[in-house]
């Protein structure tokens, strides 16, 4: 029987298709491009396609390594399991030669189990690892970008690892014309989907004070949620503050912090952002640590916490609330210890 042009394009490796699967967190994804991006420097000619949930589509789209975006609704339409076979179906059409899942739940396992393709690789820490052809480590003492990079089967010493996140340029100048006009501006994202990874709120306002000088200007940034939070913050800084909360979409964000100089936030997802725009970041850690793998790391970025709690860490992710009911790590980190850290991250002179 003759092949069609697909079918003949495998076998002579004329195209390669590649999937990736990461239907985790938006910090997750931003994490995921510069495997993306290493993937498509060996592989020039191949189709890189992802696999994601809706609220990270804008992140995939806005990367030029990425051919096409797949949204697996997998809390909303394609909530079930029969949904979630019949996109596999559907996805199995493009006959990919490589499948590569980071999300290491029950329903990405099932999602790649149900894919047809050539070799499917995951995490040995993946809910299934028996439905993937090639197992890497996961190894909990490097950072996710570093982690992820494990799927390209090459070696990455200290400083290879440390790449960028790329993500597409948009035009939001209509949307800055309340842009603080001053020399230094920072960047303040006071928010988080966990209570106890917020840095407490009457102490950003203390920072904020603190580097209330007439040549810096501040923006907040983060979702709708996070709006109360930004203009009690601002509400101190005179008209030197804008808040941005809930008005700008994830890389309309990150547009934003590169005009901006440094960008201080919790161990949430704006870390990320920071990094795929270039700028300094410094994220403060409460109830987690960087040793997760989740610290900023590019050139010129910090993280700062508070040590010598037994408590801390109190989990991976976070909680709503402190759970021995006095939230110490983020308490007892003086802002004036916040101020003296960005003081010397402004007053750095290297560039990066």
């Amino acid at each position: 029987m003759a092949l069609d042009a697909q079918e003949m394009e495998v076998l002579t490796g004329m195209i390669q298709r590649i999937l990736i699967i990461q239907t985790s967190f938006i910090g997750d994804s931003i994490l995921t491009l510069p495997l993306i991006q290493q993937l498509k420097e060996v592989n020039t000619e191949a189709e890189i396609d992802v696999i994601t949930i809706p609220k990270c589509k804008e992140i995939f789209e806005a990367s030029p390594y990425v051919s096409s975006v797949i949204i697996y609704d997998k809390r909303g339409k394609e909530r079930s399991i029969g949904k979630t076979f019949k996109l596999a179906r559907e996805v199995s059409k493009k006959r990919y030669e490589k499948v590569i899942c980071l999300h290491r739940s029950l329903r990405s396992a099932i999602l790649s189990s149900a894919i047809k393709a050539r070799e499917k690789s995951g995490y040995d820490t993946s809910a299934l690892p028996y439905v993937f052809d090639k197992l890497v480590e996961y190894n909990f003492s490097l950072h996710e970008v570093r982690r992820n990079l494990s799927f390209t089967g090459k070696k990455y010493n200290d400083e290879e690892w440390r790449i960028n996140p790329v993500v597409k340029s948009v035009s939001i100048d209509d949307k800055l014309k309340n842009l603080p006009a001053t020399e230094l501006k920072i960047a303040i994202a006071p928010g988080s989907a966990w209570g106890t990874k917020e840095y407490p709120i009457q102490h950003f306002i203390k920072v904020m004070e603190l580097l209330n000088r007439k040549e810096t200007g501040f923006v907040i940034i983060g979702d709708a949620k996070g709006f109360a939070k930004g203009e009690k913050i601002i509400s101190n800084l005179a008209e030197k503050g804008v808040n941005f909360c809930g008005k700008l979409s994830i890389t309309e964000t990150i547009e934003l912090l590169r005009r901006c100089d440094l960008l201080i936030t919790n161990d949430s997802a704006p870390t990320h952002f920071g990094i795929a725009a270039g700028i300094k970041v410094l994220t403060i850690y409460t109830s987690t640590v960087p040793e997760f793998g989740f610290y900023p790391y590019n050139c010129g970025s910090e993280f700062i916490g508070l040590g010598g709690l037994e408590c801390r860490p109190c989990g991976i992710h976070g909680f709503k609330e402190c759970p021995k009911g006095h939230f110490k790590c983020g308490e007892e980190l003086a802002p004036e210890v916040i101020y003296n850290r960005i003081m010397g991250m402004i007053l750095e002179k290297k560039k990066y």
